[in-house]
């Protein structure tokens, strides 16, 4: 049976497994698709005036790389929703999605969906990863600017003490269950996994969304070796990758420079070669024209110096 990976960055956690044991049997899952077809399907509903479409009623075809990824065609039945989709934003474009735009800031993975919105505008997909993803592939002067213009794009960003508190939180509860002074109420979640699991068991076959290597062209303009997150049907006992088709190319160069990031932080870690941590950094568009050579190598050499328990560089 396969290994599931849910754990981040997965584009290189995945890489890493493949690279580590060619022979492995892993894929990547990651909810942030599910999110952007729920927006989808609640708009379609609204839109059409059909009640209780879900985001498994549609079909999204899922082509770009976890945390990056787009829908170049979505419909639901005999609708495509592009135009449906168009006319929304036209009419919500500055207040964002009506379902959550005025309790956006309730939460640091709240969202208005502007920047996916904008990116609409801008590209002609749909941008198919939460906002806080979105904003960070792109070059940080657009949505990253500073703070103001994050509150602009109404989304929010996550402090270092909001992970450090949950993850005491987690671990204490580790504690609890292992002790069984707190036990899991067993119910049905939804978990997409569980429904990947079963396919994978012979109990139905499920088409989803996943993070494996390029290796069967699912993307063909991009590298064989490049981790990329595309559709998949599962069934019993395979995974097999389904054809995206190629990016388009204006996307296409806004994901190159992720992929070939991708492969010089694997090269730097397994090689244990730091000018290779401050090119990657260097080629990021969050830092590319933003800071000094300087100002790169003191950013890289400190959060190397804040992980050493975690890498030897």
């Amino acid at each position: 049976m396969p290994v599931i990976n849910y754990t981040n960055p997965m584009s290189l956690c995945v890489k890493t497994l493949y690279e580590t044991f060619p022979k492995i049997k892993a894929f990547g899952c990651c909810h942030e698709v599910f999110n952007t077809q729920e927006v989808l399907a609640s708009i379609v509903s609204k839109e059409l005036n059909i009640p209780n479409i879900k985001r498994t009623d549609l079909y999204t075809n899922v082509i770009g790389i976890n945390h990056f990824t787009w829908f170049t065609s979505a419909s639901y039945k005999d609708h495509d929703i592009f135009p449906i989709y168009r006319k929304y934003i036209d009419e919500h474009y500055e207040e964002g999605y009506q379902f959550t735009s005025d309790n956006w800031m309730n939460s640091y993975f709240s969202c208005a969906y502007r920047v996916k919105f904008d990116l609409f505008r801008r590209y002609g997909n749909i941008a198919a990863a939460g906002d806080r993803h979105l904003a960070e592939f792109m070059p940080g002067d657009e949505y990253l600017k500073d703070p103001k213009t994050v509150e602009k794009w109404k989304f929010s960003l996550t402090p270092v003490s909001y992970r450090k508190d949950d993850l005491k939180k987690r671990v204490e509860r580790s504690g609890r269950l292992y002790r069984e002074e707190e036990h899991i109420d067993l119910k049905s979640t939804g978990e997409e996994g569980v429904q990947l699991i079963k396919a994978l068991c012979g109990l139905g076959n499920r088409v989803s969304n996943v993070n494996l290597p390029n290796y069967g062209l699912q993307i063909p303009n991009l590298p064989k070796e490049a981790v990329v997150e595309t559709n998949a049907l599962f069934t019993y006992r395979s995974v097999s990758p389904l054809y995206a088709g190629e990016l388009p190319e204006d996307i296409l160069k806004l994901i190159q420079p992720h992929v070939i990031n991708h492969d010089t932080i694997y090269k730097a870690e397994i090689t244990k070669n730091r000018d290779l941590v401050y090119e990657a950094f260097r080629n990021d568009p969050n830092i590319h024209g933003r800071l000094s050579e300087d100002q790169i190598h003191d950013l890289a050499d400190t959060m190397i110096k804040n992980t050493a328990k975690y890498c030897d560089l």
